[in-house]
């Protein structure tokens, strides 16, 4: 005969268990999320730096580089967090005529 009410506490202590692994899974993926925003963040400002250093309006960047200037737009505010290609930062590196290393360092 099957215990059921221990069946029912080994349930729940499993639901509780997963519920507390999925909770360090979200937070720990959100800290990786919010640092890779930042750095996203600040790899747009320096390309907005060095393009206005360069005299460049987006469009004209954009335009030497093959990209749209709302793309670059979304670029320089840091891409809502999302990715772009290694191509991409060096093509915006090379029209600026800058070291691309200078993009990604973390000081300016």
């Amino acid at each position: 005969m099957i215990d059921t009410i221990n069946l029912k506490k080994q349930t729940i202590y499993l639901k509780i268990n997963l519920y507390k692994l999925l909770s360090l899974y979200i937070e720990n993926n959100l800290e990786v999320m919010m640092l890779f925003a930042v750095r996203y963040r600040n790899i747009g400002l320096k390309i907005a730096y060095y393009r206005k250093k360069k005299g460049y309006t987006q469009a004209k960047l954009a335009e030497q580089i093959g990209m749209s200037a709302a793309y670059l737009g979304q670029i320089e505010r840091g891409n809502r967090g999302n990715s772009f290609s290694l191509e991409t930062l060096y093509q915006i590196a090379d029209a600026l005529e800058i070291d691309a290393e200078l993009l990604m360092k973390d000081e300016m």
